[in-house]
């Protein structure tokens, strides 16, 4: 039973994305008027409620958290095993490049 509701609603999403795709393909100038005036404003106002509070950007801290968890990973990592792994990996890419590139650059 649980997969004939998930077909059905599977099948209303796929119907209601592909009216969506054919009222942006059609109107494309009611798209844009309803985006950039009452969309993106709300869009805004939401953003600025959340992130107003923080005197920093939370792209920094993104970045600063990225930096300090490969810090982390550099420290713990067994690099004979990785430098292994990472060498296998692009002799084997490269090999396959020579023999058959059409056929790698498709499924890229």
């Amino acid at each position: 039973m649980k997969t004939k509701s998930h077909l059905l609603l599977n099948s209303v999403l796929l119907i209601l994305l592909s009216g969506m795709i054919w009222f942006a393909s059609n109107y494309p100038e009611q798209l844009e008027a309803f985006y950039s005036n009452a969309l993106y404003p709300l869009i805004f106002e939401v953003r600025s409620l959340y992130f107003n509070h923080f005197p920093f950007s939370l792209g920094d801290i993104t970045y600063a958290v990225v930096f300090l968890s490969l810090l982390y990973w550099i420290k713990t990592t067994d690099w004979k095993n990785w430098l292994v792994l990472l060498l296998r990996f692009v002799t084997d890419f490269t090999i396959r490049m020579v023999k058959e590139p059409q056929a790698m650059l498709t499924r890229l």
